[in-house]
């Protein structure tokens, strides 16, 4: 029999590859380490979009006039929301969605083995942050494990630890507790042991930028790349200082 864990809402079907059917979301799927790795994809990113983030320069000081990524009106407000923390240690501080006076937060949903979205994910931060250099500093990692059975506090730091120095781990066995972090973000993620006893986790794919308030700022879908999401880290750092430095 086929065990679902957890609902995974609006997401359609796709195997081993990307396809782009006339629903709101994008199922990519992969398999790895005898599990199944499945993200949504918000449809938000049209062909425009994708032509902007090919266009950017590979490796340029000078951001574009605008936001690559996606921005809604109203923002998403999820300042609110907090998950435990277990970075540095296993007791579970709450840990807010809202990053520090004067810096970046950038939230992602995933877990450790998941063998192509995740990785890609961080990976194209990672080689963001590079780029920018020291201004980068004010940019913080929050990754949220949807798989905490099998993602253990060691398996999380050593995993995270391989894509960013600075980082916060959020953790929770709470089923509701992750539910409603994820509602506020708008995702979703789910598990699904298979009849073979494989482990399928489908999970959404965006990644999301907060301000100190708790103010999604703007939301990458997979495959923004290292150049759009260099970009629209760039426009928010010069914001950050033009409101520090009036």
């Amino acid at each position: 029999m086929v065990t679902k864990v957890r609902r995974l809402r609006q997401t359609v079907r796709g195997r081993d590859r990307c396809i782009r059917p006339s629903r709101q979301n994008v199922l990519v799927m992969g398999r790895h380490g005898g599990g199944v790795s499945r993200g949504t994809v918000r449809r938000s990113f049209p062909l425009l979009m994708t032509a902007a983030v090919l266009l950017l320069p590979a490796c340029s000081d000078e951001p574009a006039a605008s936001l690559v990524g996606v921005g809604r009106t109203p923002p998403l407000e999820v300042g609110s929301v907090s998950l435990p923390e277990v970075t540095n240690s296993d007791t579970g501080e709450p840990f807010p969605f809202a990053a520090a006076d004067g810096e970046l937060l950038v939230v992602y949903f995933g877990f450790t083995s998941c063998p192509d979205l995740c990785p890609t994910t961080l990976a194209d931060l990672r080689a963001a942050r590079r780029r920018i250099g020291t201004d980068a500093d004010v940019v913080d990692l929050a990754f949220v494990t949807v798989d905490p059975n099998r993602d253990t506090t060691e398996i999380l730091r050593r995993y995270v630890g391989s894509f960013a120095d600075r980082f916060h781990i959020l953790r929770t066995t709470d089923t509701e507790a992750l539910e409603d972090a994820e509602d506020a973000f708008l995702a979703s993620s789910s598990i699904t042991t298979l009849p073979d006893g494989e482990i399928s986790v489908s999970h959404t794919a965006a990644t999301y930028v907060v301000d100190s308030s708790g103010t999604v700022l703007v939301e990458w879908p997979f495959g923004i790349g290292v150049s759009g999401m260099e970009n629209d880290l760039r426009l928010l750092i010069e914001q950050l200082k033009e409101t520090t430095n009036p």
